[in-house]
């Protein structure tokens, strides 16, 4: 049994840690003359090539010229300047000032300013103010300091003046994102985090004497050193700090589920969202409260110290039961040549989903390529998914490619398609991928390359075979070598005809045939579309050069360029043929005969006796 599903597609509450914000939280007041907090190089110890600083500053102050806000002096820093957010860079080829050319930041307001910065790599470091990022991204240059980082002034006396709360140092580059979090009220985390100093030690405004430490609350005990704070009076002092308002969640004010949808099913877009079933007040609903129909319930986003004043009414309806699943077949066919995708797969029912696992929260996009394994499908009716699947297994077939003896295939005019496919189940294609398929009807054209992919259980070979084609009239001459008769046709049907008889030779269907007799031959060849006979071929004389032991009659040497001499144990009168039965001229041998054949064509040559002896030699 699957878990239920709503009619809206669940987003889980994203749970990230939170800055809990105290209604009395503090901040320190610089004066602008000579505050400033130490903090300990224990503190930047972990800090090597990359790292994020940032703070909520609050003033009104005329800060003219340099004003450290969170600095390592010759190394990197945080700045006003003129009252814009700036950082410099020290060293390299172009030392510098950097600033932001935005409003002026002493409006009285709390802002959020950092640096996120990875030395030495190109661009790799970023001013962000209240969440964005501003002015260009920077290279901060390969170097290193002796100093310690300070809060609210730079080594060379130049202090700030206004309010600084919840300063934050990590080892490592913070993301655009994570730099936006803050001003929801969000939180890193803890990963990296070298010195937390949330502010809030001491009574606003009051008499803290000697209250001099700014705790550090990342676990680490680098906590700072305030110099110079009269720390009575509301300056120069601890005075109220910055509180995060969490703002109201957003979301749908109707939702619609199935019976059985719980307070985790409920949705609303904020960092942690809390449901109550009051307006205001009231005890947080845990998340396995059951939803009933037409009830009105109510989001507040934050957590902790911090949240929502106001918030998200959703009233909920709930439409009815679960439908069954839905129906269709467990089994179902695909080819592997044809990509197929989930919307190929059926069923039958109302706004069909389908799943790669039981249980999936996450249906599959129609345009998932399907592979073969299970698929599991629910419907939909009156916002209410199935509890229960269709179970179907997708079977991906990819035939074997076409067996094809014939690489290259002969045919007469006017062959089409149809006769090159012969009774094979057979697509031909102009290309060996993609394309579309030739019509059986279409015509062979000459020399043309075609691609075979073999058709099964209505799917077709992903690989093709290539096949070229010779269209042209038959070839109906014949050759001899020896006693061997070859059609010169390629690619054909054979059957050999004794002309004497008019009558098939049994058995001789190949395209060449060695004659067992002295006698007159010809061929029918057949082509698709087209049959031929040949003429009979002229009646040589049958030449069999193992009629009579070597010894009486040898010809050395054999093969031979220039002179063979021919031996003969008694005399005999001889003719010579080529290996085509042409006759060449008569011999009369007898004991030994130099025979000239210098100017004889190179090849193979019979010499065949009155007797029925015969001699094969070759000319090279």
């Amino acid at each position: 049994m699957k878990t239920l599903k709503r009619l809206f597609i669940f987003t889980a509450l994203i749970t990230p840690l939170f800055h809990a914000n105290a209604q009395n939280e503090n901040a320190l007041h610089f004066d602008g003359m000579n505050d400033a907090v130490l903090l300990p190089t224990s503190t930047h110890s972990q800090i090597t090539n990359q790292g994020t600083i940032e703070a909520w500053i609050n003033t009104t102050a005329n800060n003219t010229g340099y004003r450290g806000l969170v600095v390592r002096s010759t190394f990197y820093g945080l700045f006003l300047v003129d009252n814009k957010l700036s950082t410099y860079i020290w060293g390299g080829s172009t030392p510098g000032v950097v600033t932001y050319s935005g409003a002026n930041l002493n409006d009285g307001l709390w802002h959020h300013v950092a640096f996120s910065f990875q030395v030495g790599v190109t661009g790799g470091s970023q001013m962000y103010l209240d969440g964005q990022p501003v002015g260009p991204a920077i290279t901060l240059q390969v170097g290193s300091t002796p100093y310690p980082f300070q809060l609210g002034c730079n080594t060379n006396l130049q202090y700030y003046g206004g309010k600084m709360d919840d300063v934050k140092i990590w080892s490592r580059a913070l993301s655009a994102q994570e730099l936006a979090n803050p001003i929801a009220c969000g939180s890193n985390g803890t990963t990296g985090l070298v010195g937390s100093y949330s502010f809030n030690s001491g009574s606003p405004s009051q008499n803290n004497s000697g209250l001099t430490t700014l705790t550090d609350n990342s676990g680490l005990n680098n906590n700072g050193t305030l110099n110079n704070f009269t720390l009575t009076g509301v300056t120069s002092n601890w005075v109220s700090g910055y509180v995060c308002e969490c703002t109201t969640p957003t979301g749908d004010a109707a939702q619609t589920f199935c019976e059985g949808a719980q307070i985790a099913n409920l949705v609303a877009q904020g960092q942690i969202v809390e449901w109550y079933d009051v307006p205001t007040g009231g005890t947080a609903l845990d998340t396995t409260t059951v939803l009933t129909d037409a009830t009105v319930y109510y989001a507040a986003q934050g957590g902790g110290g911090c949240l929502s004043t106001a918030r998200l009414a959703v009233t909920v309806t709930i439409s009815g039961p679960a439908p069954p699943a839905p129906t269709g077949a467990g089994q179902q066919f695909f080819c592997t040549i044809n990509n197929s995708t989930i919307a190929e797969l059926t069923a039958v029912g109302t706004d069909i989903k389908w799943y790669a696992y039981q249980g999936d929260p996450v249906s599959l996009a129609s345009t998932t390529q399907i592979n073969q394994q299970w698929y599991y499908a629910t419907q939909t009716v009156n916002g209410c998914e199935s509890e229960t699947y269709l179970d179907v297994f997708a079977f991906v077939t990819s035939p074997t490619p076409p067996f094809i003896v014939d690489s290259y295939k002969s045919f007469c005019p006017g062959a089409t398609i149809a006769d090159l496919t012969g009774t094979a189940s057979l697509s031909w294609y102009p290309t060996p991928l993609g394309g579309t398929s030739f019509a059986t009807s279409d015509v062979l054209t000459n020399g043309t390359t075609y691609f075979a992919s073999k058709v099964q259980l209505q799917c077709e070979s992903v690989q093709r075979i290539p096949v070229t084609v010779y269209v042209g009239p038959l070839d109906l001459s014949v050759s001899l070598s020896g006693t061997l008769l070859s059609s010169s046709q390629n690619y054909a049907l054979y059957k050999w005809i004794d002309c004497s008889t008019g009558v098939a030779i049994p058995n001789e269907t190949y395209q060449s045939y060695n004659m067992l007799n002295e006698g007159s031959y010809s061929v029918v060849v057949t082509l698709p579309n087209c049959s031929d006979t040949s003429e009979c071929y002229p009646q040589v004389a049958f030449i069999n050069e193992n009629t009579l032991p070597t010894n009486e009659l040898v010809a050395l040497p054999n093969p031979t360029h220039s002179t063979l001499t021919i031996k003969v144990n008694k005399p005999a009168s001889a003719n010579m043929f080529n290996a085509q039965g042409v006759f060449i001229q008569p011999l009369e041998l007898e004991g030994e005969t130099n025979l000239d054949v210098l100017h004889f064509d190179s090849g193979v040559y019979f010499i065949l006796t009155s007797e029925g002896r015969s001699l094969k030699f070759i000319k090279e």
